[in-house]
């Protein structure tokens, strides 16, 4: 999946796509706190979950990234 995401966006040297794979795991994360302190459990779970979730997003795009600076 990650594969045909890149082949996609073209991340090969990329700068935005790596901080914005950050930027989605620190929106995902967020969100799940903020459910959790609205009372909502179940919400806040899938969000932590998916934010868990895309943490091998950043590493993916990071490898690639130096892959091809390199």
């Amino acid at each position: 999946m990650f594969k045909l995401l890149a082949k996609i966006f073209e991340i090969r040297n990329s700068y935005y796509a790596f901080f914005g794979a950050i930027v989605l795991t620190l929106i995902l994360f967020g969100n799940a706190i903020v459910r959790f302190f609205q009372g909502k459990m179940l919400v806040g779970i899938v969000f932590l979950v998916l934010s868990v979730l895309s943490i091998p997003l950043i590493k993916f795009v990071y490898n690639k990234r130096k892959k091809f600076t390199d």
